[in-house]
């Protein structure tokens, strides 16, 4: 069915949703061709994970499921060696299937990228052009919105 043959709005919502969709795997299938064609995949929490290119950080299967519970995204870059000198990362926090996106952040070197997160299951996406080394946590926090 072409797009402007359709005659409803319903109809037209579901040709629009798996264009998107469609868009999405494009857009992964591009970002895995940067560097050495893969991207790398590491759990959250990780610490002292050296990186170059890009690489993903990934929440376990289960997020915690209580929408009052707050939690806090902390991603930071040091240099690997002081040749280098250079550590800034680029970063990005994905959730819900890549429907959510916060960024993109520019983290430099010691700082400490703080992002207010809620129950979903996150991942963040770095690239880097240098060798660095990369923290990335999770914050739980009491009871409470944000």
């Amino acid at each position: 069915m072409i797009y402007h043959q359709v005659k409803t709005v319903k109809e037209k919502i579901k040709i629009m949703k798996k264009l998107s969709i469609i868009l999405l795997l494009v857009l992964l299938g591009n970002l895995a061709s940067f560097g050495d064609g893969a991207i790398k995949q590491y759990p959250i929490p990780s610490f002292g994970q050296k990186i170059i290119g890009t690489s993903a950080f990934a929440e376990s299967a289960t997020a915690p499921g209580n929408d009052h519970y707050k939690r806090q995204m902390n991603v930071q870059s040091t240099t690997i060696s002081p040749k280098v000198g250079e550590c800034t990362i680029t970063a990005w926090l994905i959730a819900n299937g890549g429907l959510n996106v916060l960024g993109p952040f520019t983290v430099d070197c010691g700082e400490t990228l703080s992002v207010p997160i809620d129950n979903q299951r996150w991942s963040v996406v770095i690239q880097s052009d240098y060798p660095v080394s990369v923290d990335v946590w999770i914050d739980s926090g009491s009871s409470g919105q944000y």
